[in-house]
């Protein structure tokens, strides 16, 4: 989790080459938790594609993303 005041993002990561709406489990239940302070999250994986998860507040990301730019 990272935080700036009362705003809040979530990031988890996950060694698995796909992703698909189960993942991000743990990004749902923070922004329950957070409601309207929640901002965003992030699933870094090991996959080929940007993928939406859930509402549209919660990603799937490539990890070589980090690195690439």
């Amino acid at each position: 989790m990272l935080s700036r005041g009362r705003d809040v993002w979530g990031v988890e990561v996950k060694a698995s080459a796909s992703a698909g709406p189960g993942d991000g489990r743990g990004l749902r239940q923070l922004a329950e938790t957070c409601g309207e302070n929640f901002r965003g999250g992030t699933v870094l994986y090991a996959g080929d594609s940007v993928l939406p998860l859930g509402d549209g507040r919660v990603l799937a990301v490539l990890v070589r993303e980090l690195w690439e730019r």
